[in-house]
């Protein structure tokens, strides 16, 4: 009798979806996406979410054969610590640094990333060197790599929740400088209102690769397949025209 019941769990458990015996872990459909608001990377346009990355994931599941999921749009860092504590967790889109670089697993790069920083355009501010910084309020948001740039070099940041009230803090004028992304900055100033003339880049702080990031207890094999993804779906057309429209 108890072989009998052994045969009829082992059997419900091959014909349930999903199986029994699979692990949750290793399948796409386990995880839990997050993302913020990072034009021309991840943005909500008229309530769709799109961007560079976001549509790249996208033909990622699909050249996974993995119906599309949900992405979950969230405050960047929230989202950071979602990804660091929770193992089903995933976020986009990441800059990949020396110092984060243990914390989490990395599949990539999406698209080039490069920091800057940006000033008023009527303002006559001019730096050659970190040195020259020591004398503006300059702004960060939490948990940008840009903030542990500064750190490093000994200097105290503005540091803000979001995007948004980093470019309003600058508009303002409660900061001389703010520190980020060169795509994302003048995105947002976009998106928000500003015409292009009000700010200007005035000096690259680094260059670098945004990525996709996973919890570091994701299975090696799991970001194996992501990557071949990513990998395959760069050679195509769509992928380029993609880069051609939203970097442009």
């Amino acid at each position: 009798m108890q072989v009998i019941c052994f045969l009829l769990v082992l059997l419900f458990c091959f014909f349930t979806d999903p199986p029994c015996s699979a692990d949750q872990s290793q399948n796409p459909v386990a995880f839990v996406y997050f993302t913020e608001e990072y034009a021309p990377y991840n943005y909500t346009d008229k309530g769709i979410l799109t961007g560079l990355s976001v549509n790249t994931l996208k033909l990622m599941w699909q050249e996974m054969g993995v119906p599309e999921q949900p992405i979950k749009v969230m405050p960047w860092a929230r989202a950071y610590s979602k990804v660091q504590t929770e193992p089903e967790a995933v976020l986009f889109s990441v800059l990949r640094t020396t110092e984060r670089e243990s914390d989490f697993k990395w599949v990539g790069p999406i698209a080039k990333g490069r920091i800057s920083l940006f000033s008023l355009k009527q303002n006559d501010i001019r730096i050659a060197e970190y040195n020259d910084l020591s004398k503006y309020r300059i702004g960060t948001i939490r948990n940008f790599p840009a903030t542990s740039l500064l750190d490093k070099h000994g200097f105290d940041t503005v540091i803000n929740a979001h995007i948004e009230s980093g470019v309003k803090m600058l508009d303002s004028g409660r900061i001389d400088v703010l520190a980020m992304d060169d795509y994302a900055f003048f995105s947002t100033a976009k998106k928000m209102g500003y015409p292009a003339d009000r700010f200007k880049r005035i000096w690259i702080l680094s260059k670098g690769d945004l990525y996709i990031i996973f919890n570091p207890k994701t299975p090696d094999t799991l970001i194996a397949r992501f990557q071949n993804a990513l990998d395959s779906v760069k050679q195509k057309p769509a992928y380029r025209n993609m880069v051609n429209h939203y970097l442009d």
